[in-house]
């Protein structure tokens, strides 16, 4: 596929134990939550560097009996190369094998760009503070995906210079550029551009604020960001607190919280 590009659909029901440079090790023990949050190797994610480079995507379907496949390490494959990781614990045909079935046949059949490359753009006085998605970020704005489908979703966190003032502080601007490449082979390039007005009344913020795109980031941050779970629950209890104290709360508490 080197010289073509395109999808690799990988199917495991165990882990790569026995194979090199990339096998895991086997547990001998079920983990505790804490070990699981960790990659044991970092082969995989080392891989996605080259998959990139040739414009390979990695989808992952992980069907398996086997309760702990250390999925920490196999998900860098799918998540910087822009593709998805689908996975069937206790798996059985009978049980699971419909809806596997149906996964693959939506995986094959949707609409799906290629060569994909993103770049995000603010106003001045503001700046771009974190990416969550299904890509990878090979400049402070530019990423890229050699897959990108219809189903993907990709955020940011905005951050604002507090000195920054003047008319041009009272609303900010956002744009987003795709460039990819359609399946007829047309080169194709979507510009999506939206103005936010800025608030210092947190009602009005909270008001405005999308509470399931919030609550997606904060689960993206949280996992990525955190080394484990209590971190990661930290983090959620306390941005959700933040949030939930009202007009008496501080609004530097709600930066989290997509507008």
């Amino acid at each position: 596929m080197r010289h073509l590009g395109g999808k690799l659909s990988i199917f495991s029901c165990t882990k790569p134990i026995e194979l090199t440079p990339g096998k895991l090790k086997k547990e001998e023990r079920a983990p505790d939550a804490t070990s699981m949050v960790a990659p044991a190797s970092s082969v995989f994610k080392d891989m996605t560097s080259d998959l990139i480079a040739v414009q390979i995507t990695v989808e992952l379907f992980v069907a398996t009996d086997n309760l702990h496949m250390d999925l920490a390490s196999l998900a860098p494959l799918a998540k910087y190369t822009g593709g998805d990781m689908r996975y069937y614990p206790l798996f059985r045909e009978a049980f699971r094998g419909e809806q596997l079935r149906q996964d693959i046949q939506h995986m094959l059949t949707r609409e799906t760009g290629f060569e994909a490359v993103m770049k995000f753009r603010v106003s001045p006085g503001y700046e771009l503070k974190s990416y969550h998605g299904h890509l990878f970020q090979r400049t402070r704005n530019l990423l890229v995906a050699p897959n990108c489908t219809e189903d993907e979703t990709f955020g940011c966190i905005v951050g604002v210079n507090k000195d920054f003032s003047g008319p041009q502080a009272r609303s900010v601007c956002i744009q987003a550029a795709l460039l990819y490449t359609s399946s007829a082979g047309e080169r194709r390039i979507r510009v999506n551009t939206s103005q936010f007005p800025k608030s210092l009344d947190v009602e009005q913020v909270m008001a405005s604020c999308d509470a399931q795109a919030a609550a997606i980031i904060m689960g993206k941050y949280a996992i990525n960001e955190s080394h484990n779970v209590s971190d990661a629950r930290k983090y959620l209890l306390d941005t959700t607190q933040a949030a939930l104290s009202g007009p008496n709360g501080r609004l530097e508490s709600l930066e989290a919280l997509p507008g």
